[in-house]
């Protein structure tokens, strides 16, 4: 004769704990398990994506030009390895005698640094990339002195 288990027997049932107040713990045990992990998850991903990260700023030439009865106040952005001109012209097509800006600054320039002739109309300002190009109408003072 076989040995055969009764039906009850044959899946035996581990209990762990028997009370209510036994399974609440178990449960709460559970939950905190289950939110310790994904806290964890998101705090990782979290520090890779930061290991990740880039910021890219694109900083452009600018210039800003205004005159005075002496100076010419310039304020200037260059690209890196350009240079910018600037020289008097009745139109800005073509720089005659230019005064040479190497660096991005703020720069004070005397009046007498520029070739003033008749018929001239505007200060021009060129950056030698191409990036910066402006022009400004001379003070009827500049216009005049013939210098």
């Amino acid at each position: 004769m076989k040995f055969q288990p009764k039906k009850s027997e044959r899946f035996p049932t581990v209990k762990v704990c028997g009370s209510d107040f036994c399974l609440r713990r178990v449960r709460i045990v559970l939950v905190a398990m289950t939110v310790l992990f994904a806290a964890g998850s998101a705090l990782a991903q979290g520090r890779s994506a930061q290991a990740n990260s880039a910021l890219a700023i694109n900083i452009r030439p600018a210039a800003l030009m205004q005159m005075s009865a002496e100076t010419v106040n310039l304020k200037i952005r260059l690209a890196h390895g350009a240079q910018a001109y600037v020289w008097t012209a009745s139109e800005c097509s073509s720089p005659a005698q230019v005064v040479v800006v190497e660096h991005s600054g703020i720069y004070d320039i005397a009046n007498t640094r520029f070739e003033v002739r008749p018929g001239d109309k505007a200060l021009c300002l060129a950056s030698s990339d191409g990036l910066i190009a402006l022009s400004v109408p001379l003070l009827a003072e500049s216009a005049g002195s013939g210098q």
